[in-house]
């Protein structure tokens, strides 16, 4: 379970409040389990205790900065009462967009889903706890496996040994070299294209390397990368997709290149907007959670664009 923890007080009395999620991740359509603890050293009366999902988001592009929220809901935990020491709690549950796009941090696109649980004291100031909710995309297949490329007699094959793998697990696969002698040195990478679209500002694309592997040359070499620690996707006027790029330096001159898309989140379940991971590995959210991702991203007020 996720927590976080937030204090308000001084002297002999003091208020704490902490946030706790059901799951470490969640996918569109999914509902999460919350339970909100106030931990108080005397009876605390309250008018309201209350919740919010938010999505904020930011687009960076020719020197400019564009900021929006395109997800608030706020639900009602309750109403008027009185917690007793040492602790209250209190259960809900918030229900993802089916169509939420997946947490994502890159160089010009970066979105943060936060849940920030309210008390509000009436006279006193209000106290809050909020945590962020780390969403993984829904994909309806799997990607594609193999990619393979030709120049004059030599060929090139890249084999993954799955087509969907989650956020931070480790890709596994192999290259095929038809002529290992005709090669000088080979690499494979994993590269992050952005693009956004905004007006009037204009559009980027943005390919970045993420991991690097150079592999011995032979006619059949395995290797193993860290997959990409955020979902690909793509909307109306930003994406994220990775590709798998093989890259063989040749005796004679010149290169062999082969390109394979990959995809990155879990697989959908037939009916629903659910998804099921095949692997769960808790790589991609140590690295999520070691990002400064900033509390000021819950203020981000929203702008608009045609």
């Amino acid at each position: 379970m996720r927590k976080r923890s937030s204090s308000s007080g001084g002297g002999r009395s003091s208020v704490c409040l902490r946030l706790e999620f059901s799951k470490p991740f969640c996918t569109p359509g999914e509902e999460l389990g919350c339970r909100l603890l106030i931990n108080t050293e005397r009876p605390l009366r309250y008018k309201a205790v209350s919740a919010e999902l938010t999505c904020c988001e930011k687009f960076f592009i020719k020197g400019s900065r564009l900021t929006r929220t395109p997800h608030r809901h706020t639900i009602e935990i309750s109403g008027p009462g009185l917690a007793l020491p040492p602790r209250k709690s209190f259960y809900f549950s918030i229900v993802i967009p089916r169509k939420a796009n997946p947490t994502y941090i890159g160089s010009s696109i970066l979105r943060i889903w936060r849940v920030k649980a309210s008390v509000e004291l009436g006279l006193a100031p209000d106290i809050s706890v909020e945590e962020a909710l780390f969403i993984v995309g829904s994909i309806g297949q799997e990607g594609q496996r193999s990619a393979s490329s030709f120049k004059d007699h030599l060929h090139m094959d890249i084999h993954l040994k799955k087509g969907l793998c989650f956020p931070g697990e480790i890709l596994e696969g192999s290259v095929l070299l038809s002529h290992p002698t005709a090669v000088r040195s080979l690499r494979v990478e994993i590269f992050a294209i952005e693009k956004l679209c905004v007006e009037p500002l204009g559009e980027i694309s943005l390919a970045r390397s993420l991991r690097r592997a150079v592999l011995p040359v032979k006619k059949v070499v395995s290797f193993a990368l860290q997959a990409p620690n955020y979902s690909s996707f793509i909307d109306v006027c930003s994406s994220a997709t990775y590709v798998l790029k093989a890259t063989a330096s040749l005796r004679a001159g010149g290169e062999l290149v082969v390109r394979l898309p990959i995809s990155i989140g879990v697989l959908r379940t037939c009916g629903t907007g659910r998804g099921i991971p095949r692997v769960f590995r808790t790589q991609g959210f140590k690295l999520f959670e070691r990002t400064s991702l900033g509390r000021g991203f819950t203020r981000l007020s929203p702008l608009s664009w045609s």
